[in-house]
């Protein structure tokens, strides 16, 4: 969805910048392209490339956790069961929602800020709420 939309920006006119995680996908002519490979990443990249952007565009859900240690090369086999602790990935959308909140009085020439939820149930209760606590304009 991002790419598609990517284009259609770039179609309309808009100078574009497409971060994206590692995907199949090559970089659309005239979009400017900035790849990462986790959440992280991303989350660095977009607060560096939405400075003096018009509009942000969050198409897609970046996995809500990541495992708290990253082993170095292959884990041994054991006898008995195994645990895997996760911890929390940063909220992108979120985050860049705070950084231009206009109760954070940051900055006067404010990006537009749009969201996608895919919700299966209470798709609008859960939608609005989304669009509150994240600080956007639609969603």
């Amino acid at each position: 969805m991002g790419y598609a939309i990517a284009e259609a920006f770039r179609d309309a006119g808009a100078r574009v910048t497409l971060v994206s995680g590692p995907v199949a996908r090559t970089a659309p002519r005239g979009v400017r392209m900035v790849r990462v490979e986790s959440a992280r990443q991303m989350l660095a990249a977009m607060l560096r490339e939405s400075r003096g952007a018009r509009i942000i565009i969050g198409t897609a859900a970046v996995v809500d956790y990541r495992p708290a240690r990253v082993l170095t090369g292959k884990m041994k086999k054991t006898h008995g069961p195994i645990s895997l602790r996760l911890v929390r990935n940063p909220d992108i959308l979120a985050t860049l929602g705070r950084r231009f909140s206009r109760r954070g009085g940051v900055l006067a020439a404010r990006p537009l800020l749009v969201g996608f939820a895919l919700e299966t149930s209470r798709i609008l209760p859960r939608a609005r709420a989304k669009l509150r606590a994240k600080h956007l304009d639609y969603i």
